[in-house]
């Protein structure tokens, strides 16, 4: 059946709206797409080209055939904009034959026909320097007329909607720039760039926008074409083009980059301070060796829930990124400080009372020197005193199979190295060192006070207290020998090997609490067989010496000794159960009362000390558990940090020679650094800080090495 007229007219209709645009030539041979502009001014509509001219601008009537784009807000109409253009204007009553009226406005004299315009038609912005567009009312199709644009003398402060205009080339080129240097940060110096910082989804969203603007800058293509070009390269579609192009106008307008909201919506249940509180106490209370799925089991408890306010299931993997944030982490418990029994209460007052008086007191002795030079600078001392040199002495063992564990490897890689059973052979150092000399030798290095023992059973066995005397003893006669012009002070460590006191000096350790006829101390005769003898008598807080023995020769007894000194023991037991204390500094029992007052501060002498009196110098103990205060255990870590990186061998021999290279390789500046370091301890304990605050003391001078100043909560 033949189509009605009026559904003719509707697909005539249908057609005309889905044809495309035309572009129309102009009289000249030129075509449509350059930008013109026109304004209001005094009632008048001036039409100026965007060529520049000496012409006047022509006068246009006023005709509802043509209408101006009213300003979108009231900061968009300017009356004072000059806009130099060309237009040719048509009246409503020209023949639709093609004919024109020009109006030659630019200053280049050139005159420019164009086509008519359409009735009932309206004059559009189309874009500040591409043109206008002529819009037919009564039909759907676009019809325009533009002349070619060139360089305006001004540009309009008109506002526009974001995203709906195409940047010029000038400005996408400099937000081009902009852009790469934000995704690819140059390095301050030499070639290369710097790891970009931005997080992944904005990164992203930066190169779509970079993308964009290359392919509009460089490419020749529209603005909208090169959208839908870099939308394509990021894998999206037409609505990543116009999210592209809205990010540019943006960028270019405001400098801002791309924002996102990723994870911006997610809370953690840690954000609440009672629930993180919880957390903590809980791994408190369980200890150490908590895992995961204990905070699991915890958190699935009914009361615990509802106290929290726990609405989901908690699951391992959650709890696993709760600890990390929480600052923990799984692997091996690092070691620090050795701290047992470092703030023992005896520990602490030896520390306070004795050594670091002491050390504070030879201070003014001590030789300086110059940290740039490493020349040596004598204290101002009065005549006849001398400069006072503090040696230390130690001893390391160092194992064949003690060896680096990190390194690069490969991954995957099958054929590892079999793992050595146990540390291999072995060899003990015995040295002293100071901050003047190093380690103790002669001038001509030929002579050393270093003692190398290959220890253990069927070798050269282990040193005794006869053994650590006749070592000091040689290093003491060495040090005076080859150093007259000094005084030399010996500081041990505080352990009993070095501490053991005469066999006749009195200790309440095997004291009976009555009288005894046979109770004395036990020694070795010249016959090789043990022998009772007498005690040494200890002293008084006044000085005088107290009697052990009646003058029958029997021992007093404990609960004796202690009613001579004002105790009342008609209550106290002979020791505690295996003289294990709860108080070390309670009156408990007999044995406790005479120990701390005989044993402790009775001020009996050790037979280092006894040994240095006779040489004429002196021996000082250090406070136990205290290796801080030792630089030469800072010695012994840099010769094993060089002895693991000398090759491997089963040989005793070899290592002993690669024990004694590593030592030599330590110079006399790195030993003064290490005996600043032990000397800033001394002051931290001298000013009365505790172990954890001396110790943060240290760390926070390294930390602000170049500040005049240590953080508040840190006492220094």
């Amino acid at each position: 059946m033949p189509f009605s007229t009026a559904r003719k007219t509707q697909l005539e209709q249908a057609r005309n709206n889905i044809r495309p645009t035309k572009r129309r030539k102009l009289n000249n041979g030129g075509t449509e797409g350059s930008g013109f502009k026109w304004i209001e001014q005094k009632g008048e509509r001036k039409v100026v080209s965007t060529r520049t001219s000496c012409i006047p601008s022509a006068v246009l009537p006023q005709s509802n055939h043509l209408s101006y784009l009213t300003p979108r807000t009231p900061h968009d109409h300017s009356p004072n904009i000059q806009w130099p253009f060309r237009f040719v204007y048509t009246p409503q009553s020209a023949p639709p034959t093609g004919d024109t009226v020009t109006e030659d406005l630019g200053c280049d004299g050139k005159s420019v026909g164009a086509t008519p315009m359409p009735k009932h038609s309206s004059l559009l912005f189309v874009d500040g320097q591409r043109g206008f567009m002529f819009e037919r009312q009564s039909d759907s199709r676009t019809d325009s007329c533009a002349l070619p644009a060139c360089e305006p003398k001004s540009i309009p402060l008109c506002r526009v909607r974001s995203g709906k205009f195409a940047p010029s080339h000038d400005d996408a080129a400099t937000a081009l720039k902009k852009i790469n240097k934000l995704l690819h940060p140059p390095r301050n110096k030499g070639a290369g760039y710097k790891l970009c910082r931005l997080h992944a989804l904005a990164r992203r969203l930066c190169e779509g926008m970079a993308a964009c603007l290359r392919f509009y800058v460089r490419s020749g293509l529209s603005f909208i074409q090169a959208s839908n070009q870099a939308a394509i390269g990021l894998g999206c579609g037409i609505w990543a083009a116009r999210h592209l192009r809205a990010r540019v106008q943006r960028f270019i307008a405001t400098g801002e980059l791309p924002k996102h909201k990723y994870g911006g919506s997610s809370h953690s249940l840690l954000d609440d301070e009672d629930f993180t509180n919880e957390i903590n106490m809980f791994l408190q209370r369980k200890g150490r060796y908590v895992v995961s799925e204990d905070i699991v089991k915890f958190l699935a408890d009914p009361a615990v829930r509802q106290r929290l306010d726990v609405r989901k299931k908690i699951t391992t993997k959650t709890v696993q990124r709760w600890l990390r944030k929480m600052a923990y982490r799984w692997r091996k418990q690092p070691t620090g400080q050795y701290f047992d029994g470092h703030e023992r209460a005896d520990v602490v007052e030896y520390r306070k009372d004795t050594y670091a008086p002491r050390m504070k007191a030879l201070e003014p002795f001590f030789p300086r020197w110059d940290d740039v030079t490493g020349e040596d600078q004598l204290p101002d001392l009065p005549r006849g005193q001398r400069p006072v040199v503090i040696w230390f002495n130690d001893s390391s063992t160092f194992f064949a199979n003690d060896r680096k564990t990190v390194g690069w490897f490969k991954i995957g890689n099958k054929h590892l190295p079999l793992m050595k059973k146990g540390p291999g052979a072995s060899a003990t150092a015995y040295d002293f060192v100071s901050a003047e000399y190093g380690f103790l030798k002669s001038r001509d290095g030929e002579s050393r006070a270093r003692k190398i023992l290959f220890a253990g059973r069927g070798r050269d066995g282990y040193m005794t207290n006869d053994d650590i005397c006749r070592h000091f003893k040689a290093a003491a006669k060495l040090a005076m020998q080859e150093y007259p012009e000094r005084t030399h002070i010996f500081v041990y460590d505080n352990a009993r090997i070095h501490t053991k006191r005469p066999t006749t000096a009195p200790s309440a350790r095997l004291m009976p609490k009555g009288e005894s006829e046979t109770f004395g101390a036990t020694v070795v005769g010249a016959d090789g067989r043990l022998h009772k003898v007498r005690m040494m008598n200890p002293r008084l807080p006044d000085g005088s010496e107290q009697e052990l023995y009646l003058p029958n020769g029997s021992f007093k007894g404990m609960a004796t000794l202690l009613k001579e000194r004002g105790y009342d023991v008609s209550r106290l037991k002979a020791q505690c159960v295996n003289f294990k204390c709860a108080d070390p500094l309670a009156n408990c029992c007999c044995r406790r009362i005479p120990f701390r007052l005989i044993d402790m501060a009775a001020g009996q002498k050790s037979n280092l000390e006894l040994l240095a009196e006779e040489l004429g110098t002196e021996v000082i103990f250090l406070p136990k558990f205290h290796c801080e205060l030792n630089p030469i255990e800072q010695c012994w870590g840099r010769a094993k940090y060089i002895y693991r990186k000398s090759p491997s061998s089963s040989l005793t021999a070899d290592v002993e020679t690669n024990m004694v290279k590593a030592l030599d390789s330590i110079s006399l500046k790195l030993i003064r650094q290490y005996f600043k370091r032990s000397r800033r301890f001394v002051d931290s304990y001298a000013a009365g800080l505790d172990g954890p605050n001396a110790a943060a003391s240290e760390w926070a001078r390294r930390k602000m090495l170049h500040h005049r100043t240590s953080p508040e909560h840190i006492e220094v």
